[in-house]
């Protein structure tokens, strides 16, 4: 009786049990319902993020898939749907300042697996694109510019240009021109004109460098070397600056990305010495191109010094040579007859040239043409 009454009682701890562990399963199964109305569908937003790679600033744009529009960014993050998205180029077409770009990165089928993507414009591109030339040192460019052009002249065994400041100011007004809105120069006469008032003679060669091509990382010794390298670039400028000319002045203008640079070369002086033969004439030797675009008469201080007599012809005519070989009369303009020293001024027309005509052996010469101003 005894055995009978413990074979129940095991029974009903069996029993109860069982009933416990069903209702705990129940339990779960209707706790795991509730959570599952309770918990949000699987999401599928995905977020695509701009920004510069340097400062992590965001960037802020229309941003298309191919051709397809997908929103406008919020401080540099658009939401999108994963299921519109696919492999292919993403554009964002953004604002700087004012100015417009347009930069396209790489969608991979890869990157849809993920929340999201983030894209980043790199560092070199972001340092151009806020390039300010404003900020560089104007005169420390002019400067370099002027150096990196006598080296290649001392390279070719010709002497140094001296640096003029008031040759510079016309040169700076003049590229400040160049820079302004919408300007087209017309001849090379407009930037002479610019000097002619100010009684320079010269001509003048101009170069162009963006800030396209520049960066922050770029400073005004690279700046410089580029203008000179652009200009030696050009056969006519590179045949200009590699003349006999004496004098030079370097204007550069700066505004938000653009740096202009505009050289002009003066002569102020020129200078020859040499050695002739009895009865040689020597070939005429232009001191004021005709070809030059002015119609002005110019003043000139003439030295020369002489161990014997030497005849000095100024003219006009390219055929004087040949006269003075046939000793037939010379049309000059002004003549000075067997001298061994000169120290005059006077006035010239353009396309004076200058003839010398010794009479005696081993005549050694030196003579200097200095411009003085229009006449």
């Amino acid at each position: 009786m005894k055995k009978k009454k413990q074979n129940l009682n095991i029974l009903g701890k069996i029993k109860r049990f069982a009933i416990w562990s069903v209702g705990i399963f129940f339990g779960l199964i209707i706790l795991l319902v509730i959570i599952g109305f309770l918990l949000p569908e699987p999401s599928d937003g995905y977020t695509i993020t701009f920004f510069a790679e340097d400062t992590k600033e965001a960037l802020n744009g229309d941003v298309y898939l191919g051709s397809k529009y997908l929103g406008k960014t919020s401080n540099g993050t658009l939401e999108a749907d994963v299921n519109e998205l696919s492999e292919g180029i993403i554009t964002l077409k953004w604002e700087y300042k004012g100015r417009g770009y347009e930069t396209q990165f790489q969608l991979e089928e890869d990157d849809l697996k993920r929340e999201g993507k983030g894209f980043y414009i790199k560092k070199d591109y972001m340092s151009n694109i806020k390039f300010d030339a404003s900020k560089l040192d104007y005169s420390e460019i002019e400067s370099k510019v002027v150096g990196y052009i006598n080296t290649r002249r001392k390279n070719q065994g010709l002497s140094e240009l001296k640096s003029s400041s008031r040759i510079a100011d016309s040169a700076r007004e003049y590229a400040e021109k160049v820079g302004s809105p919408g300007f087209k120069p017309s001849d090379k006469k407009s930037a002479l004109e610019t000097l002619s008032k100010e009684n320079i003679f010269t001509f003048y060669t101009d170069g162009v460098i963006y800030g396209e091509e520049l960066s922050t990382t770029k400073d005004e010794d690279y700046i410089a070397e580029q203008i000179v390298i652009s200009w030696f670039k050009d056969p006519w400028a590179k045949e200009k600056l590699l003349e006999q000319y004496s004098d030079i002045g370097i204007g550069v203008y700066l505004k938000d990305k653009l740096v202009v640079a505009v050289g002009f070369l003066s002569v102020s002086e020129f200078s020859a010495e040499g050695e002739m033969e009895p009865k040689q004439c020597s070939g005429v030797a232009k001191i004021y191109n005709e070809n030059l675009p002015f119609d002005k008469d110019i003043k000139v201080r003439f030295e020369l010094e002489s161990t014997k007599g030497i005849s000095a012809y100024f003219v006009t005519y390219d055929d004087a040579q040949q006269d003075c070989i046939k000793r037939k009369s010379i049309d000059s303009i002004k003549e000075y007859r067997s001298m061994k020293e000169i120290n005059e001024e006077f006035v010239i027309p353009p396309g004076t040239g200058l003839m010398l005509k010794t009479s005696d052996y081993g005549t050694e010469y030196s003579y200097s043409i200095r411009y003085i101003s229009w006449g």
